[in-house]
C-alpha cells in the first residue's frame, strides 16, 4: 500500500464518531506533527535569546518563560505518539503523561496570566513589577501542581480523546459527568475566565496607550516609552491564547453536551492545542528579530555618527 493510500485510509476512519476508548490515529498524528514543529519552532527562539543575550532583560526572561512551558508541552505532546495504536481507559504511562499535560498546560496559563498583569501595571499603572519575578515563577509552578494532583485521586487520568489527559468517559464509555466536570473546573474554566480578563486588560491597554499619544499632557517620558515599546510585543502572547484556545474549547464543550464525538472537532482540536507551543516560540522569534533589527539600526546610526566625528 502506497503512503497516499495509508493517509486516505487513515483520514477516512470515521467522518462523524469514534469509539470512545480508542485512538483515532489521524487525530493523534496531526497533534504529534504539530509538537514536533513546536519544538523546532521553540528551540530555536530559545537558543536566538541566549546568543542574543536577551535573557538578562525581565521583558524576554518573561516570554522565554512561556517558551520553555511551551518546549516542555511539545515533548509531552510528542510522547503521545507511544499511544497511537492503544485502546484502553488508562495505562500506568498514559496516566503519568496526562499528569504532565495538565501540569504543563496549567503552567503555560499562569504565565500568561502573569505576563498580560505585568504589562497592564507596566503601560497603565506605571508600575514596573521587577520584583514579583519570583512570585510569577513560583506561583506558575505550583497552583498548576496542586490541581494536577486531584484527577489522581478521582482516577480520572486517561484517554480523552485521542491523547492521555482528562478521561470525559469511564470505562464502558457511558458519558463521566466527573471527568467532564474536571476538564472545565481545573482547565477550560480557568482558560475561559483568564480569556476574558485578558481581553479585557488588553483593550483597556490599547485604549490608555491611544489616549496618551494623543494628548500631549498624558504623553510618556521617553526613557518609559522606549521601555514600552520593548514590552509590547509580549501582549502576543495572551493575545494568541485567545484565539487558539478556542477551537479545543469548542470540541470539548461539545463532547461535553452528551453528543457523540464530532471527528471534525476532534481534527481541529488536535492542530490548535499543540500549535499553542508553536505560536509562542515563533512570537519569541519574531520578537527578538525586531531586537535585532533595532540594534543593527543604532549600529547605523552610531557608526555613521563616528565618522562624522573623524571628518571633522
Amino acid at each position: 500500500m502506497s503512503t497516499i493510500s495509508m493517509l486516505q485510509e487513515l483520514f477516512a476512519n470515521g467522518t462523524t464518531a469514534t469509539p470512545c476508548n480508542s485512538t483515532d490515529r489521524a487525530a493523534l498524528l496531526i497533534f504529534s506533527s504539530t509538537a514536533a514543529l513546536s519544538f523546532l519552532v521553540c528551540s530555536a527562539a530559545l537558543v536566538l535569546v541566549y546568543v542574543m543575550k536577551l535573557h538578562r532583560r525581565l521583558i524576554y526572561r518573561l516570554a522565554a518563560y512561556q517558551v520553555i512551558s511551551a518546549l516542555v508541552y511539545s515533548v509531552i505532546e510528542l510522547s503521545q505518539l507511544a499511544f497511537l495504536s492503544y485502546e484502553g481507559t488508562g495505562s500506568a504511562a498514559c496516566i503519568a503523561v496526562a499528569f504532565l499535560n495538565q501540569y504543563v498546560l496549567g503552567i503555560k496559563l499562569m504565565l500568561t496570566v502573569w505576563v498580560t498583569y505585568h504589562l497592564f501595571c507596566f503601560a497603565v499603572l506605571y508600575k514596573n513589577m521587577k520584583r514579583l519575578e519570583a512570585a510569577y515563577v513560583l506561583t506558575s509552578l505550583a497552583i498548576p501542581l496542586v490541581l494536577a494532583l486531584v484527577p489522581f485521586t478521582t482516577r480520572t487520568y486517561g484517554l480523552a480523546g485521542s491523547w492521555c489527559w482528562i478521561r470525559s468517559s469511564a470505562d464502558d464509555c457511558t458519558p463521566s459527568v466527573q471527568g467532564v466536570t474536571e476538564q472545565f473546573a481545573l482547565f477550560y474554566g480557568p482558560a475561559v475566565v483568564a480569556l476574558v480578563v485578558e481581553s479585557v486588560a488588553m483593550m483597556a491597554i490599547l485604549i490608555i496607550l491611544i489616549t496618551r499619544k494623543k494628548n500631549t499632557l498624558l504623553a510618556l517620558s521617553h526613557k518609559h516609552d522606549e521601555a514600552l515599546n520593548r514590552m509590547l510585543p509580549l501582549a502576543s502572547y495572551p493575545f494568541v491564547f485567545c484565539v487558539l484556545i478556542v477551537p479545543p474549547l469548542v470540541y470539548r464543550a461539545y463532547s461535553a453536551a452528551g453528543v457523540s464525538r464530532n471527528r471534525n472537532f476532534l481534527l481541529a482540536a488536535a492542530f490548535f492545542h499543540p500549535f499553542w507551543s508553536f505560536s509562542a516560540g515563533m512570537a519569541l522569534l519574531v520578537h527578538a528579530a525586531i531586537v535585532l533589527r533595532m540594534r543593527k539600526q543604532q549600529w547605523k546610526v552610531k557608526h555613521k555618527s563616528n565618522e562624522l566625528k573623524t571628518l571633522y
